[in-house]
């Protein structure tokens, strides 16, 4: 009699947990899913990305991870996360100073909040520490988000380049033309 008197409780106090506990899951998953959360994990890869910062990355993208890139002359490119990770960074640490200005933006979220999917255009500029040449780009990038155990993981990552020209700081150099309206005197090549 007695010791039901204390299992009673405790298996109360146990299935009170739980279903705080679910509950406390749940309502992560709905903040990570929500367009807030997806524009703030957004915002978070490209920090990440700015700052050549591949531990965080890896908390986002799986090894498996699908990233296309198509060219503006229709060159598709496809590798995955684990190829692509080092090379992203070895571009990076060329980069004096990266800047990317969101044009459009739209995210769809499935129903039961289990996938979510970002559509940007973009324009980003960067210009290279050593050279000085900066590149502009404008793109749009679709990227699909996925809850795996509770984590939102990209599961795929495509990129379009609409078009990107290169804005070289020296005057003489052999592959330029002049820049159009542009407010420095550099040269500008579109690149191929």
């Amino acid at each position: 009699m007695r010791l039901s008197i204390l299992i009673i409780p405790a298996i109360g106090f146990l299935l009170i947990s739980l279903f705080l506990f679910h509950e406390k899951g749940q309502q992560q998953q709905t903040d990570a899913f929500s367009q807030n959360g997806i524009t703030h994990l957004m915002d978070t890869v490209d920090t990440a990305i700015d700052q050549k910062n591949l531990k965080t990355l890896k908390q986002f993208f799986m090894p498996a991870t699908q990233l296309i890139y198509v060219l503006p002359k229709g060159i598709q490119h496809t590798t995955r996360f684990s190829n692509a990770s080092q090379r992203l960074l070895t571009y990076g640490s060329h980069g004096k100073f990266h800047n990317i200005e969101k044009i459009h933006e739209a995210i769809v979220i499935s129903p039961d909040k289990q996938i979510a999917t970002v559509f940007q255009k973009r324009r980003e500029s960067w210009c290279n520490s050593s050279s000085q040449d900066c590149y502009f780009l404008v793109s749009l990038l679709e990227m699909r988000w996925q809850l795996i155990h509770n984590e939102p993981k990209v599961v795929e990552r495509n990129r379009k380049i609409l078009n990107q020209h290169i804005v070289f700081s020296h005057k003489n150099h052999p592959h330029s033309i002049t820049a159009q309206n542009s407010p420095m005197p550099h040269k500008i090549l579109p690149l191929k």
